[in-house]
């Protein structure tokens, strides 16, 4: 018993004498082939994004036909707002809708009942506001490269840029001569690519 709490007291003062003391340099020729210095690698990859923000609504509001010439146009405007990453080629894009005949889009009646179509839909065209287009001739008109109007291009201004896309509603008056009274509309997809 005397004998095990000896070696307890020795291995007890063994290792606070190993605790306090103090490391040496060590050799040059040790640190040549282990250095104390290495380079920690920090990296990322940014990818490009788009992001569609906001699509209004292009509304006519209440139209009275025949308070116009019938040379005139009901117009208003709406927006597409969209953000992209810094130098993103992008393009967006608007559907037919969901009353195209292959020509043109059109709203449609609300509660048409038995009433042929020509009384019962309005055509309509969308124009690229942003290029400028004074005259609002369907040269600008929205749509998809190689399908119907064209798409709206351009490279994103960095994320914290909102980028807006003007959206010109126009309607003829001359095609509101015979059409009923009541609510019209129509909805297009607006689809941003990138």
């Amino acid at each position: 018993m005397k004998f095990r709490k000896l070696l307890t007291a020795a291995a007890a003062v063994s290792f606070a004498i190993a605790g306090t003391s103090t490391f040496a340099d060590p050799p040059a020729d040790y640190l040549a082939d282990h250095p104390n210095s290495a380079e920690l690698m920090v990296k990322t990859e940014i990818k490009k994004a788009c992001y569609l923000d906001a699509v209004g609504m292009v509304d006519f509001g209440e139209i009275y036909p025949g308070w116009k010439g019938e040379s005139m146009k009901h117009k208003n405007n709406s927006k597409v707002k969209f953000r992209c990453t810094k130098g993103t080629a992008y393009e967006v894009k608007f559907d037919v809708g969901e009353s195209y005949d292959g020509y043109t889009r059109y709203m449609k009646h609300l509660e048409p009942g038995d009433m042929p179509a020509e009384m019962t839909q309005i055509p309509y065209w969308l124009i690229n506001g942003s290029n400028d287009n004074e005259a609002d001739d369907d040269s600008d008109e929205l749509g998809t490269d190689g399908i119907y109007g064209q798409s709206h291009h351009g490279e994103g201004l960095g994320l914290s840029t909102t980028e807006e896309l003007i959206v010109k509603g126009v309607i003829y008056e001359s095609d509101l001569a015979d059409v009923l009274p009541g609510s019209y509309k129509d909805t297009v997809t607006v689809t941003l690519c990138f």
